[in-house]
């Protein structure tokens, strides 16, 4: 699993790449939660292959903190399959999925 972080002014931009299953999650927790802590958050997950439960969790988790501090999250362009779990989970209900970073910029 692959995460890069970049801090802007506004938000952080969070791009997972890989398995975001019980390894993938293991690899970036520490990182992603201390990224989505402190700022509102756009989470690309172009480059996610796979999404377990243990995933959906710390994205969860994550985007409920970062709630509790005045922040929001928001996730960008996930795969086909990655995009079905998600919604399937109901993910969509609570934390904004779109298309493009552009269309990201309307949630932040």
């Amino acid at each position: 699993m692959e995460i890069k972080i970049v801090d802007s002014p506004s938000h952080m931009t969070i791009a997972l790449g890989g398995k975001l299953d019980m390894d993938g999650v293991k690899q970036i927790e520490e990182s992603f939660k201390k990224a989505t802590e402190g700022k509102s958050s756009i989470v690309d997950m172009t480059n996610v292959e796979y999404l377990a439960s243990l995933g959906i969790r710390i994205i969860l988790q994550s985007a409920k903190a970062a709630a509790r501090n005045g922040h929001k999250m928001v996730i960008v362009n996930p795969r086909r399959n990655v995009l079905s779990v998600l919604q399937l989970a109901n993910i969509d209900s609570v934390i904004p999925i779109v298309a493009s970073v552009e269309e990201s910029a309307r949630y932040i």
